[in-house]
């Protein structure tokens, strides 16, 4: 969850963002990057919710997770401790052997430029990095300005930035399927009904009861099977996101 998003370290997370912690964790273990020596770089980590599960979930040394609105004070309001999630505030100088940068170049204006400049300076030769970023420019929403997005990517943009910073996809596809439908229709009411801009976002926190929530839970597992199976045989199924798992290219 981006800081901005954050209202209190105890949120309830959606559903959305249990099942894509699921799959993305599944696609480094299916690679064997979560080994006890692996040492991983959380670029735009947010509220470090995501490393911290995968700490929890996985016998790892500390993750470093980066992200410029950390503070001093924000290892004791996120409660992570620093022997499992190091915060940093600035790029650390040190390389890794894998680096997640999810659903975090949009948010950079030269994407391209800090892209490579990772790449050359924090990934480790012959090391993984990570990356999803939010697809299809006609999905732009109120909610990504007020997130500051730069932009939404389509698949051909999202290929030639990978190949700009010399990686190359082991693993690629969309996420999220089933979610264009209802995104689009939001999209388009948004349009038709032109409101105000937003200028604070209402609580993020999932609501819903256990019913609901084990209703939609198993419908976006089901639609992380489906990523699974069309990334498995190479077909370039549409979702809401775009994601790769890369190697640096040879040269």
């Amino acid at each position: 969850m981006d800081l901005k998003e954050v209202n209190s370290a105890n949120v309830a997370r959606h559903p959305w963002e249990l099942t894509r912690f699921e799959f993305f964790q599944n696609v480094l273990r299916r690679h064997g990057l979560l080994a006890p020596h692996a040492s991983i770089l959380d670029i735009g980590s947010g509220d470090a919710w995501f490393s911290g599960e995968l700490a929890a979930n996985n016998p790892l040394p500390a993750i470093t997770c980066w992200d410029q609105r950390y503070t001093d004070s924000s290892s004791a309001d996120l409660g992570v401790s620093p022997s499992t999630i190091q915060l940093r505030n600035t790029r650390p100088k040190e390389q890794y052997d894998l680096i997640l940068m999810l659903d975090v170049l949009e948010h950079v204006e030269d994407d391209l430029g800090f892209l490579r400049e990772t790449v050359s300076k924090n990934l480790r030769p012959g090391g993984s990095l990570l990356i999803s970023v939010p697809a299809w420019k006609h999905l732009e929403s109120d909610h990504d300005r007020w997130l500051e997005h730069f932009r939404r990517y389509v698949p051909r943009q999202f290929r030639n930035a990978l190949q700009f910073a010399n990686l190359t996809p082991q693993k690629k596809g969309g996420l999220f399927h089933s979610l264009l439908l209802p995104r689009s229709l939001g999209v388009l009411k948004e349009k038709l009904l032109k409101p105000e801009p937003l200028e604070e976002e209402p609580t993020l926190q999932w609501q819903a009861g256990p019913l609901l929530s084990k209703v939609v839970t198993t419908a976006l597992r089901a639609d992380n099977r489906l990523s699974q199976w069309a990334s498995d045989i190479g077909v370039p199924l549409p979702g809401l996101s775009l994601w790769a798992l890369c190697q640096q290219s040879s040269d």
